[in-house]
């Protein structure tokens, strides 16, 4: 008997695929455009950052260790011009910013009252009220280098101007120490400018429309300039491409079009690319300038530490606003947001943000014009609001002003 072997010779499926893409602009109303030109756009920009002059300790602690604050950074490396853009960030360097400026002024010196939240265990403990005074004394004396005359210690339960003393998020922002100074500059805002880009349209959507005889079992979409890579999206789902936020970095720096490679791949590894380009115009401040372009410089600021439930100035905002209402010309227009915490409903806490707006708007005797308003509340919250400093920090208002130049 005789036996024979058959083989079969398998040639792999050659599927079609074939498509196009289609890439889609939208600006910051929502309005959406095929194949948009990106305009990089830079301004002058200038933000005052309030800094919040209170320390919070954890129930019944008086340990520093456990605070927002950064204690890390060596005294002899710390900069002013080196902090990060970021408010939260800028308040964790609260005891190195104020070293700083005892350090530059030094006939200044500041008073640290130590405060408790006066329910249960630290009722009446005016004990651990010092502790926290002294802990953040001893940082600076110990740490930092200043000298303990100029630094006095005081004591009471709650604060001069507690938060609610009966909702949780209150009693925890009242266990904390108050940094106060003779001198103004020793807790004032913190300034700081840099050249901001910005892009029009801020976002690129990607939408492909492919056919396939076989389904796409990965895709990988690269956005590049000069051969230099910007953005790498990957996925397995072809309906589901990333956005392109323009203004994160990297950013496109030069003027080259923008290359966009699409490479899918089916489930039997056939491979199909789609190439396009977008163009793009970079409009440098140097080169508005040289142009007789319109330009315009923005100028941020921020007022926080409103008395509870208040819209009333303190002296410490008026003299914030008076800065404020130097820097705003004939031409400038002012823009006004009124945020809130979480604390207190929706509809009150805008129409506290209201208020709050209008009592600004009225000392800086603002054209109505040339204003803004916006009260937001607690519609937006702008900090994590689970912590005592992101909650005081969005009880703010902030100011911005744009004023064009040539």
């Amino acid at each position: 008997m005789q036996y024979y072997e058959n083989y079969i010779r398998e040639i792999p499926q050659q599927a079609n695929i074939q498509g196009t893409l289609e890439i889609v602009g939208i600006d910051y109303q929502g309005n959406r455009t095929q194949n948009p030109t990106l305009v990089i756009e830079e301004n002058e920009v200038t933000e005052s950052f309030p800094l919040l002059p209170y320390i919070f300790f954890k129930e019944n602690s008086s340990d520093l260790k456990q605070s927002a604050m950064n204690l890390d950074i060596n005294p002899n490396e710390f900069s002013m011009t080196s902090l990060p853009w970021e408010t939260l960030d800028i308040y964790s360097n609260l005891l190195n910013i104020i070293s700083s400026r005892l350090k530059k002024y030094p006939s200044s010196k500041i008073k640290i009252t130590g405060t408790n939240n006066n329910t249960g265990s630290e009722q009446n403990n005016l004990e651990l009220s010092r502790k926290r005074a002294e802990s953040v004394r001893d940082y600076l004396v110990n740490n930092l280098g200043i000298p303990s005359s100029r630094i006095e210690i005081a004591s009471q339960n709650l604060p001069s101007k507690p938060s609610n003393p009966t909702i949780p998020d209150g009693i925890e922002e009242n266990q904390r120490a108050e940094i106060s100074s003779n001198l103004f500059d020793i807790t004032a805002p913190v300034e700081l400018s840099q050249i901001e880009k910005k892009s029009n349209p801020p976002i690129v959507e990607f939408i492909p429309h492919i056919q396939s005889d076989l389904p796409i079992k990965e895709w990988t979409l690269e956005i590049s300039q000069n051969d230099k890579s910007i953005r790498k999206f990957r996925g397995n789902d072809i309906n589901k491409i990333d956005r392109w936020i323009v203004g994160e970095q990297p950013i496109p720096e030069f003027e080259a079009p923008i290359d966009v490679n699409l490479s899918l791949t089916d489930s039997l590894n056939n491979n199909f690319t789609i190439n396009k380009n977008l163009d793009i115009t970079q409009k440098t401040i140097k080169k508005k300038r040289e142009e007789i372009q319109n330009d315009t410089i923005y100028q941020r600021y921020s007022l926080i530490v409103f008395d509870y439930d208040k819209a009333d100035l303190t002296p410490a905002h008026k003299k914030i606003l008076d800065t404020i209402k130097d820097k705003i010309k004939l031409n400038s227009k002012v823009s006004i947001y009124g945020y809130a915490d979480r604390t207190g409903t929706p509809e009150y806490n805008k129409e506290l943000a209201s208020r709050r707006i209008e009592e600004i708007s009225k000392y800086l005797q603002l054209d109505p014009n040339n204003v803004s308003k916006y009260p937001i509340g607690s519609s937006e919250l702008i900090y994590d609001n689970n912590t005592p400093q992101g909650r005081s920090y969005s009880r703010t208002v902030k100011i911005i002003i744009a004023t064009p130049v040539k």
